[in-house]
């Protein structure tokens, strides 16, 4: 199965002893994970903040980084930008458009936290809490 994950969950990730990093490793052998490009100039912009509330030290944070960054598969907009175009009026957050539209492309889910997200119905959006559901 594919997922498309947003950078509120890979924030999470980054924090190993979090909800959403031991459900990601769980998922690896079955799912495989997209994000837009976009999530890695987000995540970079993010990266000291993210950082301090992982509440490791600094090379297993770029370790850890480097490891999550590898197991998610990154999309150029240039793949998913006429969906981006299709939804562009359909959320109040623009820099989750990008999430929705890839998704939407991919024709696959997108795991978000964002309950907002969760008010349109052109893509599913599953929560970490939802994922749990269905996993266990």
């Amino acid at each position: 199965m594919r997922i498309i994950i947003d950078n509120n969950i890979v924030f999470s990730i980054m924090k190993p002893d979090s909800v959403s990093s031991l459900l990601f490793y769980n998922m690896l052998e079955k799912y495989e994970f997209f994000a837009p490009s976009y999530l890695i100039e987000e995540f970079n912009n993010n990266e000291k903040e993210c950082f301090a509330k992982s509440k490791t030290s600094i090379d297993d944070f770029k370790l850890r980084k480097k490891e999550v960054f590898s197991r998610i598969k990154f999309i150029e907009l240039d793949y998913y930008k006429e969906e981006v175009k299709k939804l562009i009026n359909l959320i109040s957050d623009k820099d989750d458009i990008v999430y929705l539209a890839l998704a939407l492309k991919m024709d696959c889910t997108l795991w978000s936290n964002d309950s907002l997200l969760k008010n349109q119905n052109k893509v599913r959006v599953l929560s970490t809490e939802d994922l749990i559901e269905i996993l266990f």
